[in-house]
């Protein structure tokens, strides 16, 4: 159930709701079927007496604008929150239905999704239908916020995936290469713009928390450890934990194909772990939180004419870690990783200044 998780009370918080498509498939008890704006392909969820209930819908590709149909249970769950005015950080969604181990946390204020899966995470739009497939929420005479947000954002912005990879080529001497065999720019993340903190969700055992102020640029890793298998990426204690280390712009490249190698600053190597006592030794040192990398990173750094600040995100393996500090009191913990093949560098960070 919701173990760790407190309630509050104010409507427009967040609430959790955990997992992906239902057993239940299309139609009716469980669908999760694609549509376009407007109203929705396939039937209205209904309960046992064949009476229609509100529906819930996520855009989780906001350049086609389809949306698609949550299965029933998500929707039951979801509106029993939404009704209740529930707010962070309720957790719904713990039935069997939960197959794939996505999380869905739902703001209900701004209408969004804050989606996380296999694939990453990502701000998605959110609405509610009536049981005749009528949008309720948000306004349907008015574009969806978080639309809105977007098409201003796309606007204004200057740091797209080609002024990156420009700005990265160039201080490599690339020239012409296909940044699709770097990078895999579909799973970029957004957090400019956010002033608030999420929950810290685990990874590897170790608390994690969403870099606020940085966009990352994905890195192509799939598939390419251990034989194929990505367990090392997944989103709970079965997966590596996440650690960053700050780097230039130049820095990126050689990392990312060479790995993190240590460095000549090994100012630790000496002192014990202060949870086992054991030597730390020579290593590549990183931290599970972001202002100490984000301090030896690039001062000089610029993307487009911006000044910006670049961090390597990292996976570690949790039994790698070596703690001059313990994260659990100081977030800005100094670890080290001895051996370079437990640390895999998966995104670039770029911070605006």
């Amino acid at each position: 159930g919701g173990k760790g998780y407190r309630t509050a009370s104010s409507k427009g918080g967040w609430s959790d709701a955990g997992s992906s498509a239902g057993k239940g498939g299309k139609g009716k008890g469980g669908s999760d079927a694609s549509s376009s704006v407007g109203k929705s392909k396939g039937k209205g969820s209904t309960s046992g007496r064949g009476e229609k209930k509100p529906m819930w819908e996520l855009m989780k590709d906001t350049r086609s604008q389809g949306w698609t149909r949550m299965p029933f249970d998500f929707s039951v769950e979801a509106e029993a929150a939404f009704v209740g005015k529930a707010s962070l950080p309720v957790v719904v969604g713990q039935g069997s239905w939960n197959t794939k181990g996505a999380r869905y946390s739902l703001h209900f204020g701004k209408m969004t999704c804050l989606l996380k899966d296999s694939h990453g995470e990502k701000l998605v739009p959110l609405r509610r239908l009536d049981g005749q497939e009528n949008q309720t929420h948000p306004d349907p005479k008015s574009e969806h916020p978080r639309l809105a947000r977007l098409k201003s954002g796309v606007i204004n912005d200057w740091l797209t995936d080609d002024a990156f990879f420009t700005a990265f080529s160039a201080h490599i001497g690339l020239g012409a290469v296909d940044p699709s065999t770097i990078f895999a720019f579909k799973h970029n993340e957004d957090w400019r713009g956010y002033t608030r903190e999420f929950k810290p969700s685990k990874r590897g055992g170790v608390d994690y928390y969403v870099p606020i102020g940085c966009k990352r640029f994905a890195v192509k890793v799939k598939g390419k450890y251990d034989g194929g298998d990505n367990t090392w990426m997944r989103m709970d204690d079965k997966g590596w934990a996440v650690a960053y280390h700050g780097t230039s712009q130049a820095g990126c490249w050689a990392i990312l194909q060479q790995g993190l190698q240590a460095g000549g600053g090994q100012a630790h190597a000496s002192g014990t772990d202060v949870r086992t006592g054991q030597t730390i030794g020579k290593g590549i040192y990183c931290s599970p939180g972001l202002s100490v990398p984000l301090n030896y990173g690039d001062k000089g750094a610029s993307i487009a004419g911006h000044p910006v600040q670049i961090v390597m995100q990292c996976r570690v393996r949790p039994s790698a870690i070596k703690r001059c500090h313990d994260e659990n009191s100081n977030r800005d913990a100094y670890w080290v990783i001895n051996d370079p093949n437990d640390i895999r560098p998966y995104g670039v960070l770029v911070k605006p200044k």
